[in-house]
């Protein structure tokens, strides 16, 4: 067993290695020759850990220098040996091995196989200089950007339009229901005809006997509006844009009732002596002209 154990530790570490040169460039392919043993045996010797290659630089400067070696297989030559992970096993056949890889890391690293050993250089491309640690200065601050921000006005265009959409939907709303509420109001009115309104509305003088208010300009004025309203609606005249007489005039000429202008006369007469001269004609007179209204509304409906 003694005997066997030798035999074997002599073909492992009976194994050399050899590269093209010394000293290569960061990322530059390198060859590694695994060369066979004198002896013929064909027993597994020890792998090589690509993924812990040391760098004898690193306790120097651990500020620039990585510890192990960043390495990439490339490829294998023909011969018995596989990769696993990133050590490559091979054994010691008579066939020479070589391993195609490169190394990303700057300084010099030690290359183990079993008791062998190869040191590999690796120095950073012409024109392309180092910095001494001693010599980093600190990393400046983050320069604010002076650009337009399109996205932010972007969003506050489109909050605004939003805004705008329903400050107009709420107007458009309440329009619309002040204008159904004027035309209900104005459906209301229109439902009672004129001449309905007005005998109600004398109707209402004449039961309350408003004629006997003191306030006989008052009283004047209201049953005069009555009439007003009246004609207006009766005979599609502007009666509250004109004077009595322009009234009884227009009356005439859409009535071409003498009865019927005569008593409108009469009744304006009184109230424009009332408004304008100052008179004060006795309760009889006031209940007289609502009297004579009553009689003008029915007549001329007739």
């Amino acid at each position: 067993v003694f005997l066997f154990v030798l035999l074997v530790q002599c073909n492992i570490y009976g194994q050399k290695m050899s590269i093209a040169k010394d000293s290569f460039q960061i990322g530059e392919p390198i060859e590694l020759t695994i060369l066979p043993a004198a002896s013929s045996g064909d027993m597994l010797s020890a792998a090589i850990d690509f993924s812990k290659i040391k760098n004898l630089l690193y306790p120097r400067d651990t500020a620039t220098l990585e510890q192990y070696a960043d390495v990439s297989l490339d490829s294998i030559s023909k011969g018995d040996a596989q990769v696993i992970d990133k050590s490559v096993v091979f054994k010691s056949t008579k066939v020479p091995v070589k391993i195609h890889f490169s190394i990303f890391s700057l300084g010099v690293f030690s290359i183990n196989n079993g008791g062998d050993s190869i040191l590999v250089k690796i120095i950073p491309p012409p024109g392309l200089t180092i910095q001494n640690p001693q010599d980093i200065k600190d990393i400046k601050p983050i320069i604010e950007g002076t650009g337009f921000d399109y996205m932010t006005w972007l969003y506050a265009l489109a909050g605004l339009l939003a805004l705008l959409v329903i400050v107009y939907w709420l107007y458009k709303k309440n329009k619309n229901k002040t204008v159904k509420s004027s035309s209900s109001q104005t459906e209301a009115i229109n439902i009672v005809s004129p001449y309905d309104e007005a005998l109600t509305a004398l109707h209402n003088l004449l039961n309350t006997k408003q004629y006997e208010s003191s306030d006989i300009k008052f009283f004047q004025t209201k049953l005069t509006d009555i009439l007003r309203q009246y004609t207006a609606r009766q005979y599609n005249i502007k009666s509250f844009e004109m004077t009595s007489y322009e009234i009884i005039d227009a009356l005439h000429d859409k009535d071409r009732s003498f009865q019927n202008t005569q008593l409108l006369t009469e009744v304006f007469s009184l109230s424009d002596q009332v408004k304008f001269a100052k008179a004060r004609p006795g309760q009889e007179l006031c209940k007289e002209a609502v009297e004579k209204s009553i009689y003008f509304v029915e007549n001329s409906k007739r």
